[in-house]
């Protein structure tokens, strides 16, 4: 049986496409050892003249905030390619408004959540007598985030990615899931992968990839801050080097020295309004000048309707 994972694009520029959708090749894998086909099939810095769609049962799409109206063009075009197939939308943008995806023809089926464990419900209730008509809507969440497979890089061509830290190739690697603050649209809090388990992964990448840079894409790396260190040793070991995202407001000097002295090269600091990015350009030049971290400043981004789908 073959599914298709789709990644939806929030720009067209080449460019602009700096990591794989790690969300979707994590929930490859888990779908492989229940026996399907799988196919991840990544839209973002590609023009619509050049989307193309499998013969599939089922069509996974990935949609953030911004992209309701492109999803919905990207369900219309799988529909042709299947008029079969079965379209299941998954992402922020339905976790978070799951009543208009719902409402829409297009989508068969929402998932909210963590789709490693929602997907296979559902996959249950479509191929058991129990399913209905009127049930669209699909959450779980996982267990043990330790017990799922690594991420499946070798279904993208990890070479038209075009992420880079100090000037060296990099790629992303998701440390944890949810939020140490809030709730988020994954799940109810935080979840953290082992230390052991984030070093397998970053082993098979560098034996596959030769990479020797990464970016851990956490909401907060400093938030437990030995296991930040751990990571950091256990970088250094490998003579590896990262950066890594925080929230503002988890600045912390003498630990940015650590992670720097251990091969830490950038910090992203995430902030949400106007008091955090003053905060943050006032810090900034003392991080660069004082931990020797290269600083960006990242602004949650506004809801904007893609024009993508026009």
């Amino acid at each position: 049986m073959r599914i298709e994972l789709i990644n939806l694009p929030f720009s067209t520029d080449i460019r602009r496409r700096l990591d794989p959708p790690l969300y979707l090749l994590q929930l490859a894998p888990v779908l492989i050892e229940e026996g399907f086909r799988v196919r991840v099939n990544d839209l973002n810095g590609i023009d619509s003249s050049g989307w193309t769609f499998g013969h599939c049962l089922f069509y996974l799409l990935y949609v953030d905030v911004r992209g309701f109206e492109v999803a919905k063009t990207v369900a219309q075009l799988c529909k042709q390619a299947n008029t079969k197939g079965i379209v299941v939308v998954c992402g922020s943008g339905p976790s978070k408004e799951t009543v208009k995806y719902v409402k829409s023809i297009e989508f068969d089926a929402v998932i909210k959540g963590e789709a490693e464990a929602a997907l296979l419900n559902y996959m249950e209730a479509v191929i058991q007598p129990q399913f209905t008509n009127d049930q669209k809507v699909f959450s779980a969440e996982v267990d043990n985030i330790n017990r799922l497979p690594l991420p499946a890089r070798d279904l993208v061509e990890m070479n038209t990615y075009a992420r880079r830290l100090a000037g060296n190739r990099a790629v992303m690697i998701m440390g944890s899931r949810g939020s140490p603050f809030r709730g988020t649209w994954l799940c109810r809090g935080l979840k953290t992968f082992s230390v052991s388990r984030i070093m397998n992964e970053i082993d098979e990448v560098v034996k596959r990839y030769g990479v020797k840079g990464f970016l851990f894409g956490d909401e907060c790396f400093t938030y437990d801050r030995v296991r930040a260190l751990d990571i950091g040793k256990a970088m250094a070991e490998r003579k590896l080097i990262f950066g890594f995202n925080d929230d503002i407001q988890r600045v912390n000097i003498p630990l940015y020295k650590s992670l720097h002295e251990l091969g830490g090269k950038e910090v992203l600091l995430n902030f949400y309004n106007k008091r955090d990015m003053n905060f943050g350009r006032s810090i900034q030049s003392k991080v660069e000048k004082e931990a020797k971290l290269r600083v960006t400043l990242k602004q949650e981004a506004k809801y904007r309707e893609s024009s993508l789908a026009k």
